[in-house]
């Protein structure tokens, strides 16, 4: 009975341990390359990555920013990770390799942050984790965040009623940010002829929105609790340096 009990415990345990950790999560850095160095960032970033990031938790990404004030900067990523692996130190090694191949290339690193999916709100009929290219929505947060998620939720629900082909994914800052940059949306895309017609929502959304909805729907769901608890939200493409 006993050794029953203690089985039962270890299940009970590790199935919690699985469920504690059955989240999608990614470190990200900015990366200001020095003038003139944007291509040694880029190939020593490679070279990092090859060498200390190929793939699990550890998989490495570097995805250069194409709109948006940070323009003409990088994001380096790391993941899809766990709060745990944080408790695996760098080695000597590592770090000597990092500040040769990233670190001397970049006028400054900074922004370390951790976004989590935020699966309630996100659409994702692919089951798809990073993207080659995709516009991401930033959102600085005045207010109640809660309430910009809710109405990014109340979209993902409209996503999904209509089964939409297009992934729409929703990360939130783990920890406070001075920057109050605290929410992204990311839009995966495979053309740049997306933006002829759109810059992420499909093409008639509105109108199917208040459909589903009820008329007025947009500005009471969406618009509305996003204008007053925001500064609204700017663009930024990345693309992925392979």
């Amino acid at each position: 009975m006993k050794n029953l009990l203690n089985l039962l415990s270890c299940l009970i345990l590790s199935t919690s341990m699985a469920f504690a950790q059955d989240y999608t999560m990614f470190l990200t850095i900015e990366l200001d390359p020095i003038p003139g160095k944007a291509g040694a960032l880029e190939k020593g970033v490679k070279a990092h990555n090859a060498k200390f990031h190929k793939d699990g938790s550890n998989k490495g990404y570097l995805w250069s920013i194409l709109s948006g004030p940070r323009s003409g900067k990088y994001v380096w990523g790391q993941g899809p990770m766990t709060w745990g692996d944080m408790d695996t130190p760098l080695t000597e090694e590592h770090g000597a390799d990092w500040d040769k191949n990233v670190g001397a290339n970049c006028k400054n690193v900074s922004n370390y942050s951790y976004f989590k999916r935020d699966d309630k709100r996100t659409y994702n009929p692919d089951n798809q984790i990073t993207a080659k290219q995709f516009v991401a929505k930033v959102f600085t947060i005045t207010g109640n965040r809660e309430a910009i998620l809710d109405a990014l939720g109340e979209i993902a629900e409209v996503f999904r009623a209509k089964k939409y082909p297009q992934a729409r994914r929703v990360y939130t800052s783990e920890l406070n940010l001075k920057s109050r940059q605290e929410v992204a949306l990311i839009y995966p895309f495979k053309s740049f002829k997306m933006f002829e017609t759109s810059t992420g929502l499909p093409a008639g959304f509105t109108k199917t929105f208040e459909e589903i909805n009820g008329f007025g729907s947009w500005q009471r769901l969406v618009v509305g609790p996003i204008q007053a608890n925001s500064e609204g939200f700017f663009d930024e493409i990345r693309v992925l340096i392979e």
